[in-house]
């Protein structure tokens, strides 16, 4: 089963606090075959692809107030979401509705709760060093 957003975003620079912001087409991505997982890709029109994968529960977390430490970060005041993304070339600030983000991921606690999530880390381990 997968489940598929489309949610636009707001690409803020240093100053969040700007209600402006470019808009970013972003496609929110999940799948019960990697059900810890989400896939966040940006469209090629607007920043260039880029795709983005976190844990589902940095999401969740950042929905109830703040989720992740590191490269990606959620935030959310239960109104506004921003979204945090680092890298060795940069970080980006992004904003997104709340309920928008809500949605997508009550669709994918509809097909798999969280903290139910059946994943094969030796497999996937596995699969990961065959590729290397």
């Amino acid at each position: 089963m997968d489940v598929k957003h489309r949610i636009i975003m707001a690409v803020h620079g240093t100053d969040v606090r700007h209600r402006g912001g470019t808009p970013v087409t972003t496609i929110w991505s999940w799948t019960s075959e990697l059900p810890v997982e989400i896939v966040v890709e940006f469209q090629p029109d607007s920043i260039g692809a880029r795709t983005w994968m976190f844990a589902r529960t940095i999401l969740d977390d950042g929905l109830l107030g703040s989720g992740g430490i590191g490269d990606i970060r959620v935030r959310s005041d239960g109104v506004t979401a921003w979204l945090k993304l680092a890298s060795p070339d940069g970080w980006a600030e992004l904003t997104a509705s709340h309920r928008e983000l809500e949605q997508f991921l009550s669709a994918t606690v509809a097909h798999t709760p969280i903290g139910a999530e059946a994943f094969d880390l030796d497999g996937e381990l596995a699969k990961l060093l065959a590729g290397a």
